[in-house]
């Protein structure tokens, strides 16, 4: 995975989020359905298979669809436009799973491989040099943990257990 970082900007929080979010409109039914549908339907099902394609097209849906929503509150469906066009560039050179973090403005692309990260970077890093050599991003290549999640039991002393 891609990640790219405006870091001249904040996704919105706190009271800024809050008045973000009671400016838009109730999310309509549809959409909801539409990405529950992405989610249950292409998403999880593409994970299962092994199917890359069609799990960065419905990722790419599914964030299109989300960024459409909330483009009134965060000026666009990405809240920089610097990293929506190195994002663009990325698949406009692969098959990449594109969208942004919550508000922003941290963008991701899911690629097939470490050595397809690596075009991705390189393709991030060229389209921003030409449209913006001035832009404040930074570009890092993250890797899933690929294993389950792991827990152990608390020490029941430190919880009170044996209070009298």
């Amino acid at each position: 995975m891609l990640l790219i970082d405006d870091t001249s900007r904040e996704g919105l929080h706190g009271e800024q989020e809050k008045r973000g979010l009671a400016s838009l409109a109730p999310f309509p039914a549809t959409l909801a359905a539409h990405l529950s549908h992405l989610v249950l339907m292409r998403v999880l099902p593409a994970v299962a298979e092994h199917d890359f394609d069609t799990f960065a097209d419905a990722l790419c849906d599914l964030q299109q669809t989300i960024g459409e929503y909330f483009a009134p509150a965060q000026g666009g469906v990405f809240a920089s436009p610097a990293v929506a066009r190195a994002l663009e560039a990325v698949a406009a050179s692969q098959k990449a799973g594109i969208g942004q973090t919550s508000w922003g403005p941290v963008g991701f692309a899911f690629v097939a491989s470490a050595q397809d990260a690596e075009r991705a970077l390189a393709a991030a890093r060229q389209a921003t040099q030409q449209a913006a050599p001035s832009a404040p991003l930074t570009f890092t290549i993250a890797a899933g943990r690929n294993r389950g999640a792991t827990w152990r039991a608390a020490d029941r002393r430190n919880h009170g257990a044996n209070a009298a």
